[in-house]
């Protein structure tokens, strides 16, 4: 559902990067191959600080709690 957060568009940026910087910049995600609450849940692990992290795709004060990706953030916490 959110084509940024896949191994394609993390392989797209670490190839653009290549041409882009000389000192071999890359992005790197240990979470891709990771569902929601599979991320939640190791950020719990590792004691993340979670209530600051932002999962909304739309601008404002707080999230939303209606978009796709709040919806999934709501869901992974249960």
């Amino acid at each position: 559902t959110f084509p940024d957060n896949s191994a394609g568009f993390i392989r797209a940026v670490n190839k653009s990067l290549r041409y882009s910087t000389l000192n071999r910049v890359q992005v790197i995600s240990f979470t891709a191959r990771l569902n929601k609450k599979q991320i939640f849940k190791e950020g719990q692990r590792i004691k993340a600080p979670l209530a600051d992290a932002w999962s909304c795709y739309r601008g404002g004060l707080k999230p939303c709690g209606k978009c796709e990706s709040c919806l999934r953030r709501i869901r992974a916490e249960e």
